[in-house]
């Protein structure tokens, strides 16, 4: 079995295959530590087979957990999604917070994007019910190519925006052609309600898969709590109960604050 050497962020468990002063995820100083790990077989291979026997495919470590039992050391603040290549791409399992495109299923190809700083959200989930099933069934089976070179175009400013740590390029580039024209339909007031959220001084709202939940984002913390209570009297309205979240987007993930 070959080792490697890796460099961990004791703050945030961001990995890097060389040391850096600065972790480039939580920009804490000097918290790049040395570390070896095993390194993964090539795909195919004999001992591939074997690693992926030693874990069955499926098996997960995400269960429900209360905070006091997270633990914040790297080993443990990672969770499996029981899917072994996609386990070792992120560095033995998912970190509690950040942003990871997916660029590739086949095969798997994880890229993990830096979360820039002054970038707020905004959430609402209210209660209705849409079904998952029903929300796929309203999609188009084909996507005309105006909108596949627009939505194209869409997803590399999104991931261009984190990368430069541009939050209006990422509130630009948050604009669905393809799924939230067709799935908007199953939210009382859709367009009304981003209406006046983007009013309120939002950069995006947006259906949060296949909802009912809705998020916005923004880059003041002030403009994302407004956000949220326009979203709340929204719903009320009609007489449609919610929940509602707002604050920073972390790059660390789940922790304790004193």
């Amino acid at each position: 079995m070959k080792i490697k050497t890796v460099y961990v962020c004791s703050n945030c468990g961001e990995t890097s295959p060389r040391w850096m002063g600065r972790c480039p995820s939580c920009g804490s100083w000097n918290t790049m530590n040395e570390d070896v790990v095993a390194e993964a077989p090539k795909p195919g291979t004999a001992a591939a087979k074997q690693a992926a026997a030693a874990r069955p495919e499926g098996v997960t470590s995400l269960t429900a957990k209360r905070l006091s039992e997270i633990s914040t050391t790297e080993e443990k603040s990672r969770i499996l999604t029981g899917i072994s290549e996609l386990d070792r791409v992120l560095g033995g399992g998912i970190v509690l917070g950040g942003v990871v495109l997916i660029r590739g299923y086949e095969p798997l190809d994880i890229v993990r994007l830096p979360v820039p700083e002054g970038f707020f959200y905004a959430v609402v989930h209210p209660d209705i019910v849409v079904s998952t099933k029903q929300a796929r069934e309203v999609l188009p089976r084909e996507v005309p190519l105006h909108d596949a070179v627009t939505q194209w175009g869409n997803v590399g400013g999104l991931v261009a925006g984190f990368a430069l740590g541009d939050v209006a390029l990422i509130g630009r580039s948050m604009h669905d052609v393809v799924a939230e024209p067709y799935r908007k339909g199953f939210i009382p007031g859709y367009d009304v309600l981003k209406e006046g959220v983007l009013a309120e001084g939002a950069l995006a709202m947006n259906i949060a898969g296949s909802g009912p939940s809705i998020f916005a984002l923004a880059a003041d913390e002030a403009v994302a709590q407004r956000v949220a209570q326009r979203m709340r009297a929204h719903f009320a309205r009609p007489g449609i109960g919610c929940k509602i979240y707002a604050g920073r987007v972390s790059n660390c993930g789940a922790r304790i604050v004193e």
